[in-house]
C-alpha cells in the first residue's frame, strides 16, 4: 500500500510539474501525504537543465513534532517479527541500529575526503577513499533493517 501511494505522489508530481510550474512535494506524515504550511521550500532542479522540477517544504516545528510522534518504528519492528520470527524487542533494537546507520551516513561526506598524516617536515602520508565497483555480498538474516539501510545509503536497490 505505501509503495502505491509512493507511485500515485511520484505520477502526480511529474504531470502537475509540467501542467502548471514546478510541484509542491508533499509531506509523509503518520501514514498520509499532506501539504505543507511553510512559506519555505527547498528547489529541486534537474541536474542536467538547471530547471526547477520541483519544491520540497522546509517542514514547521509543528509539522516535525507530528512526525516524530507518529513515527514507524513499532510497525517497522513488527513486520520484522512476522518476517523473521525475532522477537519484538530484538526487532526494535534491529530498527535501532538501522537507525545509528542512517545517522553514521550524515557524517559520509568528511568521510569520504581521505585523511593526511603529517610525518616529518617533509613527508606526508595520505589516504584516499576510491569505489571497488561492482562487489557481492552475503548478508545475515539477524539484522534485516539495519542491512538494508546499510546497502540502500550505499546505492544497492
Amino acid at each position: 500500500m505505501f509503495a502505491l501511494r509512493q507511485i500515485s505522489a511520484r505520477r502526480s508530481l511529474a504531470s502537475s510539474s509540467f501542467a502548471r510550474g514546478p510541484a509542491k512535494v508533499p509531506l509523509f506524515i503518520n501514514g498520509e501525504f499532506i501539504q505543507s504550511k511553510t512559506d519555505k521550500w527547498i528547489e529541486i532542479r534537474n541536474p542536467a537543465t538547471q530547471e526547477v522540477v520541483g519544491l520540497v517544504p522546509e517542514a514547521t516545528q509543528e509539522e516535525l513534532k507530528n512526525s516524530c510522534e507518529t513515527s514507524r518504528c513499532d510497525d517497522i519492528a513488527r513486520a520484522i517479527t512476522l518476517e523473521q520470527g525475532k522477537t519484538l524487542p530484538d526487532a526494535r533494537g534491529d530498527v535501532f541500529r538501522g537507525l545509528q546507520v542512517l545517522e553514521h551516513a550524515c557524517s559520509i561526506p568528511t568521510l569520504l575526503m581521505g585523511e593526511s598524516l603529517p610525518v616529518s617536515k617533509d613527508m606526508d602520508t595520505y589516504n584516499i577513499r576510491q569505489p571497488l565497483g561492482v562487489v557481492g555480498g552475503i548478508m545475515p538474516f539477524n539484522f534485516p533493517a539495519m542491512v538494508s539501510f546499510l546497502l540502500k545509503l550505499r546505492g544497492y536497490h
